[in-house]
């Protein structure tokens, strides 16, 4: 899948939600229930089989690449939910989301054609941070955002 210039936001999105469904093991997949997904790119209305990961898109930004040329370098920020019953699950998934990020730039992984081919360039990692429900029973969630640009 090649990143158009008319829905950019939408191609990364379903881009890197690919990555990381084919680089995050699930860590329930054998009992998983088939009306439910692991990686999604919006929190499901629907039943809730926990840990899920979704993926958003958060902002773009575009320059143009010269004054003589229409071209243009959009900077696309991202959002990874990690959401888990467990601390210790939301941390391994976190580790092994940005594994997958990271080392899929250059299709580094066997059998991946790296998001560089795709139009992605640049993967850039800016933080995370953890947003917990209180109680014993809280879900726990970790935050990830990233970014890559893309030309168009």
């Amino acid at each position: 899948m090649t990143i158009s210039g008319s829905t950019i936001v939408h191609d990364s999105v379903l881009k890197i939600r690919a990555l990381i469904a084919s680089g995050v093991t699930d860590p329930i997949s054998a009992s998983r229930s088939s009306d439910t997904k692991f990686v999604m790119t919006s929190f499901p209305d629907r039943k809730v089989e926990y840990p899920v990961i979704t993926i958003e898109g958060n902002k773009v930004s575009d320059e143009r690449l010269g004054t003589s040329t229409q071209a243009m370098k959009s900077d696309i920020h991202c959002v990874t939910n990690i959401w888990s019953k467990s601390t210790k699950q939301r941390d391994a998934l976190s580790d092994s989301v940005y594994q997958t990020l990271k080392t899929s730039q250059m299709g580094t992984q066997a059998g991946w054609t790296g998001t560089e081919l795709d139009g992605l360039y640049d993967f850039k990692f800016f933080g995370e941070n953890n947003i917990d429900e209180e109680g014993q029973k809280g879900i726990h969630r970790k935050r990830i955002e990233f970014g890559y640009f893309v030309i168009g």
